[in-house]
C-alpha cells in the first residue's frame, strides 16, 4: 500500500561505452599530409556496468493545524520512520520549488455546476504566474463520458483556455435546452479518477491531479480505497476543489503506506484507512491519503484559490533518504512527522519502487550500496484494506 511517500528511486541500466582519442578534422595541405586513420586501442570484451540508484524522494504536504501555508521549516525537524522501525532524519530536505509540474485536470460539471462558468479564466491565469512553461498540463472533463481536450501541454495560457472551453462547450450547450438528452451509460467518479491516474502515471514530472466536483461517485467499478491505493503506488497526489461547504476539513493521521505489486516493487505510501474518522467522506480520503486535500470552491475566489492550490504544491517537501537497509519486496508504510509540531498537518504522497535483482545485485560488475546512513525498516506490516 503506498500511502504517504513518493520516491522517484529508478533502476538504471547503464552500459560502459568504448573510449577512443577525439580526433580533430583538419584539411590536408601540400605541406601537410593527410591524417592516417586511428589505429585500433582496445581489442578486449565490452563489459556492462549495472547501476542501481539508491535514493528515495518523498514529497510531503505540510500546512498548519488549520490547514494554512506556514514558515519554512527547519530540515532538521522531519523525521521518517519506515513500518514503525526507528525515526531517523533524511539526508536532504528541500522545497518543491519550480521542480516541473505535471498536473491533470479533472472537471466535473454536473457536481460542481457553479463554479463552471468561471473555470475557464481560473485555470489559464494559472500561467505564466503560477504554472510555467516547464509544467505540463492534460485536461479531462467527466460528463456523459470521459474525454480529454489537453494532452500533456506546456502551461500556457491560450492553449489552457481553449482545452477547458472545448471541454465544456458539449455541457454548456446542454444547459441551454429544456429537455436534454439523458445519458445511456454515465461514466462514475471514481472510475474517472482511476483513468486520469493511470494517463499521468506515464508521464515525468511531479504528478498532481486538480479534480473540480462534488466528491459523490455513484456505482464505479473501483471502490474507494482502490483508488486511494492505487493512486500512492503510481505517485499521484489529489486535490479536491468541491463546492463550498462539501468537505475539506477532515483530518487523517500522518502515516503513509508503501505498496508494490510484483515480487521486485517495494512500496511507500500514506496511513491506512482503518481509523479513518470521516468513513462518509471517502474522497477527502482518497485526496488526503494520495498527499493532496479538499478546499472549498468558490466561483467568486476560484483563480485566486487555483493560484493558492499550486503554491501550496510548490510549497511541499521533498524528503530524500537512502533505501533502507532491509527493504524486502512488497507494502510497507512511512510515518513522516515533525518535531515539537504535533498538530502540523501532514500528507506525503506515495511510491512504488524497483528493486535490483537479486543475481544481479549480486554481480561483481555491479556498484555495491552504501549503506552508511541507510535506515532500519521496522517489522510492523500495513493492515490489509477491506474489501
Amino acid at each position: 500500500m503506498l500511502s504517504r511517500i513518493r520516491s522517484v528511486v529508478v533502476l538504471l541500466l547503464g552500459a560502459a561505452a568504448a573510449l577512443s582519442p577525439t580526433l580533430r578534422a583538419q584539411d590536408p595541405t601540400p605541406s601537410q599530409p593527410a591524417a592516417e586513420p586511428p589505429q585500433q586501442l582496445y581489442d578486449g570484451p565490452i563489459h556492462t556496468l549495472h547501476v542501481y540508484m539508491d535514493l528515495i524522494q518523498i514529497p510531503v504536504l505540510v500546512l498548519d493545524s488549520e490547514q494554512g501555508r506556514m514558515k519554512p521549516l527547519d530540515p532538521a525537524r522531519f523525521l521518517v520512520s519506515l513500518d514503525s522501525g526507528p525515526k531517523f532524519r533524511p539526508r536532504h530536505v528541500r522545497q518543491e520549488g519550480d521542480d516541473p509540474i505535471t498536473l491533470g485536470i479533472l472537471l466535473d460539471p454536473n457536481g460542481a455546476p457553479d463554479v463552471m462558468p468561471q473555470i475557464s479564466a481560473a485555470i489559464s491565469s494559472l500561467a505564466p504566474g503560477s504554472l510555467h512553461s516547464r509544467d505540463h498540463v492534460t485536461l479531462f472533463v467527466l460528463d456523459c463520458t470521459l474525454f480529454r481536450t489537453l494532452q500533456d501541454v506546456p502551461a500556457d495560457p491560450d492553449r489552457l483556455k481553449a482545452g477547458v472551453d472545448h471541454a465544456l462547450s458539449s455541457w454548456l450547450a446542454a444547459r441551454k435546452v429544456k429537455h436534454p438528452p439523458s445519458c445511456a451509460r454515465r461514466v462514475q467518479l471514481w472510475d474517472a479518477m482511476a483513468y486520469v491516474v493511470t494517463e499521468l502515471s506515464h508521464l515525468p514530472g511531479r504528478r498532481v491531479m486538480l479534480a473540480v466536483t462534488d466528491g459523490n461517485d455513484h456505482g464505479s467499478t473501483n471502490k474507494w480505497n482502490d483508488l486511494r491505493l492505487y493512486a500512492q503506488e503510481r505517485g499521484v497526489a489529489i486535490f479536491g476543489y468541491t463546492p463550498a461547504g462539501n468537505g475539506g476539513n477532515s483530518r487523517v493521521g500522518a502515516v503513509a503506506t508503501t505498496s508494490g505489486r510484483g515480487n521486485r516493487s517495494f512500496a511507500l505510501a500514506p496511513a491506512s484507512p482503518f481509523g479513518w474518522n470521516n468513513p462518509e467522506d471517502p474522497f477527502s480520503a482518497i485526496c488526503q491519503l494520495s498527499g493532496g486535500m479538499v478546499a472549498p470552491a468558490n466561483s467568486r475566489y476560484l483563480g485566486w484559490q487555483f493560484s493558492r492550490f499550486v503554491t501550496t504544491v510548490r510549497e511541499r517537501y521533498i524528503l530524500e533518504f537512502s533505501r533502507a537497509r532491509n527493504d524486502t519486496p512488497g507494502e510497507h508504510s512511512i510515518d513522516v512527522t515533525i518535531n515539537k509540531d504535533p498538530l502540523a498537518y501532514i500528507r506525503p504522497a506515495g511510491v512504488t519502487i524497483l528493486l535490483p535483482d537479486a543475481e544481479l545485485a549480486n554481480d561483481p560488475n555491479t556498484i555495491p550500496r552504501d549503506s552508511t546512513d541507510a535506515p532500519q525498516m521496522g517489522t510492523r506490516k500495513p493492515l490489509k484494506p477491506p474489501h
